[in-house]
């Protein structure tokens, strides 16, 4: 079960930071670099937050993939 949680956190993981690409491309093209280069700001706390949540589901399935795997092999060696 750990090892098809993880492979889920990747593709999520993976699927996020495509979004986040797509959207980067899509602001530079529509707004120009001036936009692009604001979406990155580190003042800018609202797209980080947005970029944090799009990415938070790939990154739990992964940590919490980790941890059963940990906690299934403390449960055999035992």
């Amino acid at each position: 079960m750990g090892r098809a949680l993880r492979v889920i956190g990747y593709v999520l993981l993976c699927v996020g930071f495509t979004l986040i690409l797509i959207g980067s491309i899509g602001v530079l093209l529509s707004d120009g670099i001036r936009a692009f280069l604001w979406l990155f700001n580190p003042f800018n706390y609202a797209s980080f937050i947005v970029n944090l949540l799009t990415l938070a589901p790939g990154l739990l399935l992964i940590h919490f993939s980790r941890r059963i795997e940990a906690r299934n092999s403390q449960s055999l060696s035992e």
